[in-house]
């Protein structure tokens, strides 16, 4: 509960960021991170609330320019999921088109990422070498199956990809390139690992992405609510 209304805080100022901000905005945030909560429900983890909120913070660290608060928590991103690595990628490619790149404050800081990744993903695994499991499932041979076996549910969740599709790319390039390159950085290699690493139908695993896809809806919505379209939105 309380990863779920830090998740919701962080988010909010993150918008602030990039959005002009009102009080119906902050409902329609709302709205969508309840959203999230009901289409993420299924085969839901206890870690998957952190794992929102922990990307959330790292984005808008991030987008603030403050290195000592994302390497303190970088850690606790790696300890709660393994996609930590994400957020390198987006680190490097946020600091060679957003920003004029310092080389060697970003060297410092894609070294300490990568030490503490490694660090933290290898010691998981000695610690807990003797348990009962894999290390991970590789069945995208099985995952496509099981899309062809059930093809209504499998169209349910290609028609909720389109239509969130169509509310992204909406406006494309009027909406902030932070969030543009967000989303370069993350949907692809979810995507990819959702079919090989993930089982079918388990879209808990786009946590990651949440923050990313309600910053990049909000426009579309605010536009397609008649109460608010009068309003300029885009700061």
């Amino acid at each position: 509960t309380g990863a779920g209304v830090g998740f919701y805080l962080a988010l909010d100022e993150l918008l602030e960021i990039f959005y002009r901000h009102d009080e119906r905005m902050k409902l329609l945030t709302i709205v969508l991170v309840l959203t999230c909560m009901v289409m993420f429900n299924e085969y839901r983890m206890p870690y998957d609330l952190f794992t929102a909120w922990f990307f959330t913070l790292a984005f808008l660290y991030i987008a603030e320019g403050d290195d000592r608060s994302y390497v303190v928590l970088f850690p606790l991103i790696c300890l709660n999921r393994e996609t930590a690595f994400l957020l390198t990628g987006f680190y490097f490619l946020h600091a060679l088109c957003v920003e004029v790149p310092n080389i060697s404050r970003l060297m410092r800081m894609l070294d300490y990422q990568a030490i503490v990744y490694l660090t933290i993903t290898i010691g998981v695994r000695i610690i807990f070498a003797d348990n009962v499991g894999l290390s991970a499932w590789i069945e995208p041979v099985q995952n496509i199956q099981k899309f062809i076996n059930h093809p209504a549910t499998t169209l349910y969740h290609l028609a909720v990809s389109i239509v969130l599709l169509f509310m992204i790319v909406r406006n494309w390039y009027l909406k902030p390139l932070f969030l543009r390159l967000a989303l370069f950085c993350t949907l692809p290699p979810l995507m990819l690992m959702y079919i090989v690493f993930g089982q079918a139908f388990e879209v808990r695993v786009f946590w990651e992405l949440s923050p990313i896809l309600i910053a990049l809806t909000l426009p579309t919505l605010w536009e397609w609510t008649p109460a608010l379209a009068r309003l300029s939105f885009i700061e």
